[in-house]
């Protein structure tokens, strides 16, 4: 689980870099218009991603879960992974946190436009993260 917080931690920290970000809990995350019943770990990808929403960001739809209330916890994967590698904790922490995770554009459940390597830089990505 630690080696799990320090890869959080620094994908966090990156996006938050690259884009100006800044940790200000005081400023409310866009997603999720309607509250979502509690996220169950899903038994395959499928059930997963019936627990996904779609949004709009430039360049197609980025899938994400959203559930549990309180303090957000936003979880980012890596490359070239998606949230399902979340799908055992999410769970725990929605318990206590609002739990948000997002496939970026091109993984996971997201569109995956083709031809267009500047969609998928790190900035394009990080952008899209603080515009949710």
């Amino acid at each position: 689980m630690k080696r799990t917080h320090f890869i959080i931690g620094a994908t966090l920290m990156l996006a938050f870099s690259l884009t100006g970000c800044t940790a200000d809990s005081s400023s409310s995350l866009q997603i999720g218009t309607s509250i979502q019943p509690s996220y169950t770990e899903p038994i395959d990808y499928a059930a997963h991603r019936g627990q996904q929403q779609l949004l709009a960001v430039d360049g197609g739809s980025v899938a994400y879960t959203d559930h549990g209330t309180g303090v957000p916890i936003v979880l980012l994967h890596g490359v070239p992974t998606s949230s399902w590698m979340y799908r055992e904790i999410i769970p725990q922490l929605q318990e206590n946190f609002r739990v948000i995770t997002i496939d970026f554009l091109g993984y996971g459940s997201s569109d995956k436009p083709e031809g267009e390597e500047e969609v998928y830089s790190p900035r394009a990505q990080a952008g899209r993260v603080q515009t949710v």
